[in-house]
């Protein structure tokens, strides 16, 4: 690397490092950690660093750190912060159109937030249909917790979010269940249904 090119990756990392100090929000600092990582370690980008037991179908555990939206949250498992992003289901965007929150999105999230609060023990689990991280690297996983056996359930029978995957994603188990109800709650205009014509994708 030349000594231009070491000046252009030096200034990158000071103004995302300048950011960091400067924002106080949990999921836009861990994306700027996510950026500096992968600038200062590019050959390890897309090789999310995996909990200690991940096989398929199997249970494991966390402490939730805090909720990006409807349907991502970030925990910390054996010292490292690690996202889920729970299978089967779209919640509204945060950040949609000119970067307002679409239709149902606060309610979302602050169903999550109410489902899984900071500090809360959740466990997640595999699918063996389906795959095990999305394309940025975030685990895709059923949540549960002590009081609420499926929290993607959960929150499709509140009427905050969709059943969802990716077009050309092999079905999970669950999704058949998640389908039936996210028809039955849109059907009966229960949560954000009552206002929203769409609920995430």
């Amino acid at each position: 690397m030349n000594t231009r090119s070491w000046r252009i990756f030096a200034g990158v990392v000071v103004v995302l490092i300048v950011i960091f100090l400067a924002v106080s929000n949990d999921a836009l600092r861990e994306s700027i950690i996510q950026q500096l990582n992968q600038a200062i370690n590019p050959s390890q980008t897309n090789q999310p660093r995996q909990p200690s037991a991940t096989a398929s179908g199997s249970s494991n555990t966390g402490i939730v750190r805090y909720v990006s939206d409807g349907d991502t949250l970030t925990f910390s498992a054996d010292g490292v912060d690690h996202t889920i992003r729970v299978l089967g289901i779209d919640a509204p965007e945060m950040f949609g159109e000119n970067d307002q929150p679409e239709c149902g999105a606060q309610e979302a999230k602050s169903a999550l937030i109410k489902l899984t609060p900071r500090g809360t023990r959740i466990s997640y689990t595999f699918d063996t249909k389906a795959d095990k991280y999305d394309r940025f690297g975030r685990l895709l996983v059923y949540v549960s917790t002590p009081e609420v056996p499926d929290v993607g359930l959960e929150l499709i029978k509140a009427g905050y979010v969709n059943a969802w995957i990716p077009a050309s994603a092999a079905k999970p188990q669950r999704f058949a269940d998640y389908t039936a109800a996210a028809k039955q709650a849109q059907n009966d205009k229960i949560g954000s249904w009552a206002k929203c014509k769409n609920l995430g994708r």
